[in-house]
């Protein structure tokens, strides 16, 4: 049997990729705060039987997301426990597999050559294998619009109503991994409504249009049954804090109509600028706009150029990134990467249809201007990966943990304090690695005053004067004299006070 060249490139393409994502995974893991919090609170589902009705909480707002990212980290941490890597080794998994479905649903649309350069630009994309590398809800997202791409092609193209299922369920889990994915709801109800009412004009395939659409519905109203029952229980808690989030200076400017338009308008070429651009090849306004312009006049003519099928999935492609453009434009406040982790796909898949139908004018020039333009962005990411062992790792905060337990009695109440530039005064990493031994785990964050011990943790030193710092556990602790200072070999520095010396 004959391999064609094109799958042989296919593995060596996903072999490197899965290089750049596990190499060195344990020692260069992000577990800061909101990795912490989350590992904290999944251990206890196993360990305590204790069942999360709702997710993380945004950073903007108030707001709970449903709990999907927690039962998907619980069995990988449950294997790897107490080490937090193994919801980190799963989203490198996932992330595999989206190369995998992008490349195959590519194949069967473009052809191999546009599947492997769409392939190319997802897989070694820098900020997308940043993200592939530690656990965090928004990582999951490219594979789930992927996912959701391709089954709302099927469902558009072959009138496949099953395929409202796998929508469905792309749809629900999304909703569950960011706020801001709202923003693919307007091109699958859009989807939706067209085929309603072509559906709805045959006999034939209206049954199984509306049973189908029931089902899916079903999914996405089932998916939010957790977060209703916790809006019920906290008189409404997450309703208020999306109606407080909307109607903030995030989202409302004060400024006159004609004002905002100019700034929305203006604002559309930097969101733009920053999904195709600015997570794969850096910030250079001039060179960014400068490739966008080229690249949407491209698109302008692939859609007319196109046909069938490839014009079907450019179309959506598109609509996808022209919602979340015009969506982001809205926002006021920063973008960061991860907020449009879920367009970065069909930024991909862009880049590999123009090149791909570069590639197929047969012209030399041609060929080598898609091999040079391959070429420099592999080197560019490359230089921007991080495989050096990092200072703040895993096995750090288990050093400092391990010291603290050293500290401590069994069964006495402490409280910690970290001091960082990460500003989690609360210090959810260190107390994952606390609560691993239940005799000596300190108390909740919000039980401080029940505390006899505070254990100030100075993180590399960060605070030239940690005790006179105002910060409202040290503030109203009833002794500012520590008992013990510790420095630690990893230049972490512990203050250790106690209400009185007895309570040792």
């Amino acid at each position: 049997m004959r391999i064609s060249p094109a799958k042989i490139l296919f593995v060596v393409l996903l072999f490197a990729a899965i290089a750049v994502r596990f190499y060195n995974l344990s020692g260069t893991l992000m577990f800061l705060g909101d990795q912490g919090r989350d590992a904290l609170l999944v251990s206890k589902i196993f360990l305590e039987h204790d069942l999360a009705f709702i997710g993380p909480v945004t950073s903007v707002g108030n707001l709970y997301l449903g709990p999907f990212y927690y039962y998907f980290m619980l069995p990988w941490l449950f294997l790897s426990y107490p080490s937090p890597i193994g919801p980190a080794v799963a989203v490198a998994v996932v992330s595999v597999v989206a190369i995998i479905l992008l490349y195959r649903e590519m194949r069967v649309v473009f052809g191999s050559t546009t599947a492997l350069l769409s392939s190319i630009f997802f897989a070694f994309s820098s900020s997308v294998v940043a993200y592939s590398r530690f656990s965090w809800n928004p990582n999951l997202e490219p594979f789930f619009s992927i996912l959701l791409l391709f089954a709302l092609l099927k469902f558009w193209q072959d009138r496949s109503h099953r395929q409202l299922v796998w929508i469905a369920i792309a749809v629900a889990v999304l909703l569950q991994l960011h706020y801001i994915t709202l923003l693919v709801l307007p091109v699958v109800g859009l989807v939706w409504f067209v085929a309603l009412v072509k559906s709805w004009q045959k006999k034939t395939t209206r049954k199984s249009f509306i049973t189908w659409s029931a089902v899916a519905f079903g999914i996405v109203l089932l998916s939010l049954v957790p977060l209703v029952l916790f809006d019920i229980k906290h008189a409404g808690l997450n309703m208020k804090g999306a109606a407080d989030l909307f109607q903030s200076d995030s989202f409302n400017e004060v400024a006159p109509w004609w004002e905002r338009v100019q700034r929305i308008a203006m604002e559309t070429h930097g969101r733009a600028m920053h999904i195709f651009f600015e997570v794969q090849i850096g910030k250079n306004r001039v060179l960014n706009t400068w490739l966008l312009g080229v690249m949407v006049a491209v698109l302008g003519w692939l859609l007319l150029k196109l046909r069938g099928r490839e014009r079907a999935l450019l179309q959506l492609v598109v609509l996808f990134l022209g919602v979340s453009i015009v969506g982001l434009s809205f926002y006021t406040s920063s973008v960061f990467d991860h907020y449009i982790l879920f367009a970065v796909p069909f930024a991909c898949i862009v880049f590999g249809i123009i090149l791909g139908k570069v590639w197929e004018t047969k012209f030399f020039v041609a060929k080598t201007a898609v091999v040079v333009v391959v070429l420099a962005f592999l080197a560019y990411s490359w230089t921007q990966y991080s495989f050096a062992t990092a200072g703040l790792n895993i096995a750090f905060f288990r050093q400092t943990a391990d010291e603290i337990h050293k500290i401590v009695a069994p069964g006495e109440k402490y409280n910690i304090l970290l001091l960082s530039a990460t500003r989690d005064s609360y210090g959810q990493n260190y107390r994952y690695f606390l609560s691993t031994d239940p005799e000596k785990s300190p108390v909740e964050p919000e039980s401080h005053h029940t505390a006899d011990t505070l254990i100030i943790i100075n993180e590399e030193r960060v605070a030239a004067d940690p005790l006179s710092l105002p910060i409202y556990e040290l503030v109203v602790f009833p002794n500012k004299t520590p008992s013990e200072i510790i420095n630690l070999p990893n230049g972490t520095q512990l203050f250790v006070l106690r209400t009185t010396p007895s309570s040792v």
